[in-house]
């Protein structure tokens, strides 16, 4: 982790050998207050993209949209697996999602009293 310790400008970068996580980083690039997150990706010599989180009040409650994305180019194999992404990482955004609904639905802990 680099830069403040939350808000914009706060980085995580990642490095693996593994082939299916790579390196890369992500870095919190605006954030609008009780409406949206914007979150610049650079997967090395995978390219860039980026991701968002949304906040749409509704009811007693809100509904949180994360979205993905990355300018393919006119790269064929680019091309090819585009389609895909929404396969390769559309349950660890929908995990994502539920842990956030977790955290936001469980009220915090009181300190302990003395």
């Amino acid at each position: 982790f680099t830069g403040p310790a939350d808000g914009v400008g706060q980085t995580f970068r990642w490095e693996s050998d593994d082939a299916d996580v790579g390196s890369g980083s992500m870095e919190v690039a605006s954030i609008t207050p009780d409406d949206r997150v914007d979150i610049a990706l650079d997967f090395a010599d995978q390219g860039t993209a980026e991701t968002w989180f949304t906040v749409v009040p509704e009811g007693a409650g809100s509904t949180v949209t994360w979205a993905f994305s990355t300018d393919l180019g006119f790269n064929p194999i680019g091309r090819y697996f585009g389609p895909m992404i929404d396969d390769m990482v559309g349950a660890d955004y929908e995990a994502g999602l539920q842990k956030l609904k977790t955290l936001a639905e469980t009220p915090p802990e009181a300190p302990d009293e003395e």
